[in-house]
């Protein structure tokens, strides 16, 4: 038999007020550190995902044991802003009038979608302002915003 130890550290992201303490192994890549840590959250990896121990941006194939960590060890983990694009049928109707607000595809095709670049830490409430601030046009209290048609 084998003994395997697991040795305690946290993980902070300071932006979205989070601190999840996770039991992890030594020989632990940062990668499964931070799926474990968003699996423990129940969050979606961010392809501009970065995460810090002593200041220090981390690669994500280096092993636990190799960057020194040990118990009570503290890592950052920091997600900056990113796009999400939004559909909205009254522009989808009038494309148009709205051309520059519809983001392109791979192909250089219209997707009928509006972009918005959001941070993670933000609520509801001020992605609707993101979106009103770049389309000129307010978001009525009756519209709502769905993901995978579920109301949000």
């Amino acid at each position: 038999h084998k003994l395997i130890s697991r040795i305690s550290i946290k993980i902070d992201d300071l932006e979205c007020e989070l601190s999840t303490d996770l039991l992890v192994c030594d020989f632990w890549d940062i990668e499964t550190v931070i799926n474990t840590y968003l699996d423990t959250e129940r969050r979606e990896m961010h392809k501009n995902a970065k995460i810090f121990y002593e200041d220090q941006e981390l690669n994500k194939s280096e092993s636990v044991f190799n960057l020194g960590m040990r118990n009570r060890s503290k890592l950052e983990y920091k997600v900056g802003e990113y796009p999400i694009l939004i559909f909205d049928s009254q522009i989808y109707q009038n494309p148009s009038k709205n051309s520059h607000l519809l983001n392109k595809n791979d192909n250089g095709m219209d997707t009928n979608a509006v972009k918005v670049d959001v941070f993670d830490y933000w609520t509801l409430d001020q992605v609707k302002s993101a979106y009103a601030r770049l389309t000129k046009k307010p978001f009525l209290e009756k519209e709502l915003l769905l993901s995978q048609e579920r109301q949000l």
